[in-house]
């Protein structure tokens, strides 16, 4: 994907949250979220940290989430520690999967 100075349209931009657990799921829930949409630059990918950094009432990880492709396990994907953010350049949320090793970790997304 080629990086241009284009910046995201306003009512382009689409945000969400994805409950993850021991099963890969697809970062991007195609039921809350119509595919495809336009990525400028790529996903920026949160895995939640400490109450501090959000909403009192937001449920935070407790463990790192792993990101990849179809199929992606602990061991073949990016780590992403609570309260760290991941930026992936690509132009198709949908190829873009996640995982944990615990139940009921999230993951907060937005394109960009």
């Amino acid at each position: 994907m080629e990086m241009t100075s284009e910046t995201t349209p306003t009512n382009e931009l689409r945000n969400g949250v994805t409950l993850v657990g021991t099963s890969p799921v697809p970062l991007v829930n195609v039921n809350e979220i119509s595919l495809p949409f336009k990525l400028y630059r790529g996903v920026l990918i949160r895995c939640p940290g400490s109450s501090a950094e959000g909403a009192a009432n937001v449920p935070v990880n407790t463990d790192p989430i792993w990101v990849g492709i179809r199929g992606v396990t602990k061991e073949n994907g990016m780590a992403i520690p609570p309260g760290a953010t991941l930026m992936i350049p690509c132009d198709d949320p949908s190829a873009i999967w996640i995982v944990s090793t615990v139940a009921n970790q999230r993951a907060a997304w937005m394109s960009i």
